[in-house]
């Protein structure tokens, strides 16, 4: 699969908007995958803050905090682990994008073997979503860990005060 390059953003923008270089006056969250991403509620915020630990990402918009949670479904555990260009979130966001990742098998020790091996127990999956500014684009890095069998999402606190 491949990722979307800045120019590549910058022509979708310039295509989205039929303006030429200008951006779209109503962006709209994309996704990769059949169901929008939870994450498309950031989209055409003003993003003030991102802060982001293993179970949590907050952003500080200007409609109030919005905070998603690393979600493991039954018998799996998922978490955040990191975030490669923090600073491209500050500002409006024009475009979420969710990049299916990799999957690889694991023994207990975490060394990657072949899925038919005798020693294989678990499966790490990686989810990256992608959240596009005029300041450039954030990838961030969620991870899954199951039998295989079970995956994960980044699902909304319901908690936090959003004005929608």
């Amino acid at each position: 699969m491949s990722l979307l390059t800045e120019r590549d953003f910058i022509e979708f923008m310039q295509d989205a908007s039929g303006l030429g270089p200008a951006k779209p006056a109503a962006p709209k969250a994309v996704r990769t995958s059949k169901e929008r991403t939870t994450l498309a509620l950031l989209v055409g915020r003003k993003v003030s803050s991102f802060s982001l630990t293993a179970e949590v990402i907050t952003f500080e918009t200007d409609a109030g905090p919005l905070r998603y949670r690393a979600d493991g479904d039954c018998c799996s555990r998922s978490w955040f682990e990191g975030a490669d260009a923090p600073d491209a979130i500050i500002g409006e966001v024009l475009v979420v994008d969710e990049v299916d990742g990799t999957e690889v098998w694991t023994d207990t020790d975490g060394n990657e073997v072949d899925q038919l091996a005798r020693n294989a127990d678990e499966l790490r999956r990686t989810y990256f979503y992608r959240v596009f500014t005029a300041r450039g684009c954030c990838t961030i890095d969620m991870r899954n860990s199951s039998n295989g069998y079970y995956g994960g999402s980044v699902e909304l606190i319901e908690d936090a005060e959003v004005r929608r």
